[in-house]
């Protein structure tokens, strides 16, 4: 049987919420809260995103400004958060 991604991303969200109740943890905020791991990448600089852009092989979609900053930061970060 082959699984997808996206099916595998699914089912290891399913599994890790069956073991992790954010009712146990209480940093976690009320119940309706859910942290998304993904959302680490925001918080990346542009130089820390272009090193794990490198490092899972999607380097070609790394456009810099002239400044040497990141161009699209946006879809960066959307291919990393699909790898």
């Amino acid at each position: 049987m082959k699984v997808t991604k996206s099916q595998l991303k699914q089912i290891i969200k399913e599994e890790i919420s069956e073991v992790f109740s954010p009712d146990d943890y209480h940093d976690f905020g009320g119940p309706d809260e859910v942290y998304d791991a993904l959302d680490a990448f925001e918080n990346m600089s542009d130089g820390e995103l272009m090193d794990a852009a490198e490092k899972e092989g999607i380097e070609e979609y790394i456009i810099m400004d002239g400044e040497g900053d990141l161009a699209n930061r946006d879809e960066v970060i959307a291919a990393l958060k699909n790898v």
